[in-house]
């Protein structure tokens, strides 16, 4: 029997408008027009998101032949470089709709019911206690894994904890967590770090609640059932800064 509940908190109300990614090539197609040329265009040196800082040429007029002076065959430096290679790195970077797969304490066993609810999400966090490193493997052949390590974990690579940002959202994800009595050292690290959303396990119960601002979840067990709590896994649904959840049990 499989259970199905969500919960609906909203994060962020707010919405950041994009830079206008067709301002250079408006800007490219009156140049033309103003030396009396035809604004055929091709793509050149197309930047990397990241590189809107460096002085790389974005475009190139075809059959260019000559250097330093704009004109027919002539190389053009466009002033709204900068605004194009930008709006790639805020697209790329700053994507506002995503789902994201929760799950922890497999303790050596990845259900096919897991594998399955997971099909078409954008990442995958897992809150510990993975125990058999090979299922992350599983999981990666599905989705990117972000994984920390558990008490019953001892992989040389895990952390204990991990911090993402995705679709604007901040995310802690740590194993061991009480949200209402956080330890003095989890306290500090959530006021440095300043999480929307703290990923836990441990207790392989499911947990949903915003405590001060900071939205705690655990997907609960999908290993080991507990105290004849069902076994489980979240998805969280981000959509322009609202964040939807849903718990999965199996």
């Amino acid at each position: 029997t499989v259970g199905r509940f969500e919960t609906r908190p909203r994060i962020n109300q707010g919405r950041s408008r994009m830079p206008n990614r067709c301002q250079s090539g408006n800007i490219a197609a009156d140049q033309n027009r103003a030396a009396g040329q035809a604004s055929t265009l091709k793509p050149n040196n197309y930047p990397h998101p990241c590189s809107f800082l460096s002085k790389v040429p974005c475009w190139e007029r075809e059959g260019a032949v000559g250097k330093g002076e704009p004109g027919p065959g002539a190389r053009r430096r466009l002033v709204a470089q900068s605004t194009l290679a930008f709006g790639g790195a805020f697209a790329i970077f700053h994507r506002r709709s995503m789902k994201i797969g929760l799950i922890a304490d497999t303790h050596n066993d990845l259900p096919p019911q897991a594998e399955e609810r997971f099909i078409g999400v954008d990442r995958i966090l897992h809150a510990g206690d993975v125990c058999d490193p090979r299922l992350i493997a599983q999981l990666e052949a599905i989705a990117p894994v972000t994984v920390v390590a558990g008490n019953n974990d001892f992989h040389p690579s895990w952390r204990e904890t991990e911090v993402i940002d995705l679709a604007g959202v901040r995310f802690l994800i740590q194993h061991i967590v009480s949200p209402h009595r956080p330890t003095p050292t989890f306290a500090v690290r959530i006021h440095k770090i300043r999480p929307r959303v703290v990923v836990f396990g441990h207790t392989h119960c499911p947990f949903s609640e915003v405590i001060d601002g900071v939205h705690y979840l655990n997907p609960g067990s999908a290993g080991q059932s507990r105290s004849g709590i069902p076994r489980s896994v979240c998805l969280i649904h981000l959509d322009q800064g609202d964040l939807r959840t849903e718990f999965f049990t199996f």
